[in-house]
């Protein structure tokens, strides 16, 4: 079959409180849009995957599943489930041609950064990446690209962010 179907699960809501002022909806809004959607998708999707014998799955998590940030609980912890999630679909599936990994992106010149003021890019987020820049989104795009044509790589989590954090 010529269909090869690939899904990349990009959404993700950061609404940023420290953990005593999380309010209920927030963490029920966050958990539905960055974690269940991720689950719906990919549960709607396998079967016909398997199927198929072909299937990638890519979750874009966060830096901020594996560093602390103040203020991050609802969105850091999801973002780490969507990790957890990518690795169980992977063992899973892994005799079916179906491949799952996460790409867990540092700050880039798109998306939720650019709510975060300036001023405060520039002393608190940039100096904290090694390249002391952001990324740019094309970075993204051939992480993702890497991914679909790596029929080994599954159940990894690949960290996309300048140098913060590995492994």
């Amino acid at each position: 079959s010529l269909f090869r179907p690939v899904l990349i699960y990009t959404p993700g809501i950061s609404p940023n409180n420290v953990t005593t002022r999380v309010l209920d909806q927030e963490w029920a809004e966050t958990i539905a849009v960055n974690l269940t959607g991720a689950m719906y998708c990919s549960r709607a999707l396998l079967l016909r995957m398997r199927e198929l014998g072909y299937g990638r799955l890519i979750f874009l998590t966060s830096v901020l599943s594996r560093i602390a940030v103040p203020g991050t609980l609802s969105y850091s912890v999801t973002k780490a489930g969507l990790s957890a999630m990518a690795k169980v679909i992977a063992v899973e599936n892994a005799l079916k041609g179906i491949t799952s990994n996460a790409i867990a992106l540092g700050y880039f010149e798109i998306g939720i950064i650019k709510a975060v003021p300036d001023d405060y890019l520039n002393n608190n987020v940039i100096p904290k990446i090694p390249l002391k820049r952001l990324g740019d989104p094309s970075n993204i795009v051939s992480a993702i690209n890497f991914i679909i044509n790596s029929e080994y790589l599954t159940g990894s989590v690949i960290d996309l962010n300048g140098g913060m954090v590995s492994g």
